[in-house]
């Protein structure tokens, strides 16, 4: 399983992958490979709207999206920087998928800021993001964008509740 990392450089700085994160996949019950998808853009902020923050983001998720179209693999794993997961999540993410062929994608993460299944931490279909582009439609809530664009395909999107990450 490869867990696909959004991260953004910006001249001399750049974002990286925590230790805390790294030794917390490292322990997932299912093993997976870290993958990081390094895009120029402005360094993100969950607190930080500004057009550039958000192109950098949407830049470097996408990009992810494209490592794993290339990659064929089945199922597609998206973590945030900053998402300290259990080690049951992605087994428990991959439960959840397989157990209902109408869900599309699956998050692990309750969202603070909309309705919407937050994609901080999520597991999709194959089918789902070969299909999935994001634009940032409207203006920073790129979870609802997702989830809509999923519900477009057919699909549903879902999330497993619990305390299934922190945030760091």
């Amino acid at each position: 399983m490869r867990v696909y990392i959004p991260l953004a450089s910006s001249g001399k700085q750049r974002q990286y992958v925590s230790g805390e994160v790294r030794d917390a996949l490292k322990a997932q019950t299912v093993p997976c490979e870290i993958v990081e998808c390094v895009t120029e853009g402005e360094i993100h902020s969950q607190r930080n709207y500004s057009p550039a923050r958000i192109k950098g983001e949407v830049t470097s998720r996408n990009d992810c999206i494209q490592q794993a179209i290339t990659s064929g693999d089945e199922y597609f794993i998206m973590a945030d920087r900053d998402r300290v997961p259990i080690p049951s999540t992605i087994a428990d993410l991959q439960t959840a998928i397989i157990a209902n062929a109408a869900i599309g994608m699956v998050s692990a993460v309750e969202s603070r800021h909309c309705k919407w299944p937050d994609i901080g931490f999520i597991i999709c279909r194959s089918e789902v993001f070969k299909q999935l582009s994001i634009v940032n439609l409207y203006g920073g809530c790129l979870c609802r964008e997702v989830n809509e664009a999923i519900e477009k395909m057919g699909f549903k999107a879902t999330i497993i509740t619990g305390n299934y990450t922190k945030e760091v």
